[in-house]
């Protein structure tokens, strides 16, 4: 494993935080680690790149991109409101691996939320992830960086070859990987997707996709009066 680590970075020169960052700015892909797995992302309001991000990917565009920040004072560019549910989930479990689904807020290209108007955000608990997007000043989609049905990668020699060629060509041969291997993806399950919907008297929490964060760890958090549903 060590000598596959040692060939992936001589063929795919690892990028510094700086030049990541103006990958970003710039328009690039970029591929980056997160707590759950290594991810390809860009400039979340970029939308020549998040098109690059499905192309890339071979990924349906009705599919829905997530999107990581920094911060919640990252937020308000993405989410048109925050209800007091969604405020307490942030508080418990950001940063870590859960995304909330957001109304989109004006300027929110379309094309990352395929035209549903949602968007799926979380506050990232890796430091890479975080500083990436505090350095660059963007929120960055975070999307699996791996072809479509093909598995996510935990380590960075991992990476599916197809999947580095076809990014360096949309950066036009730039070099597009900002591993951190001193601080690498923990694998296991994705980010778990939440919907939380208030309503008199309570709410209904409902669990898109099930992953890191589990059930038992939602009810934890939410009012009792709240539902939860799947």
């Amino acid at each position: 494993m060590q000598c596959a680590a040692r060939i992936q970075r001589m063929n795919d020169p690892e990028l510094s935080l700086p030049e990541a960052c103006r990958l970003i700015t710039g328009g690039g892909l970029l591929i980056y680690p997160t707590e759950t797995f290594y991810a390809l992302g860009c400039d979340a309001f970029n939308a020549e790149a998040v098109r690059g991000v499905y192309a890339v990917k071979r990924r349906g565009h009705g599919q829905p991109l997530p999107v990581i920040i920094g911060g919640p004072e990252q937020l308000g560019a993405l989410a048109a409101e925050v209800n007091s549910l969604e405020r307490e989930l942030m508080r418990v479990f950001w940063p870590g691996p859960l995304s909330i689904l957001f109304s989109g807020a004006a300027g929110v290209p379309e094309v990352l939320t395929a035209g549903t108007g949602r968007v799926a955000v979380r506050c990232s608990s890796h430091p890479a992830a975080l500083e990436l997007c505090r350095r660059s000043s963007r929120p960055l989609v975070s999307s699996s960086a791996n072809l479509s049905g093909r598995r996510p990668a935990g380590l960075a020699a991992g990476l599916d070859r197809e999947l580095l060629e076809r990014v360096r060509e949309f950066n036009r041969g730039t070099a597009c990987l900002y591993a951190a291997e001193q601080d690498v993806p923990q694998g296991g399950l994705p980010s778990t997707i939440v919907e939380a919907r208030e309503a008199p008297g309570g709410g209904v929490l409902r669990v898109l996709r099930q992953g890191a964060v589990s059930l038992e760890e939602l009810r934890a958090a939410i009012p009792a009066q709240v539902g939860i549903t799947n």
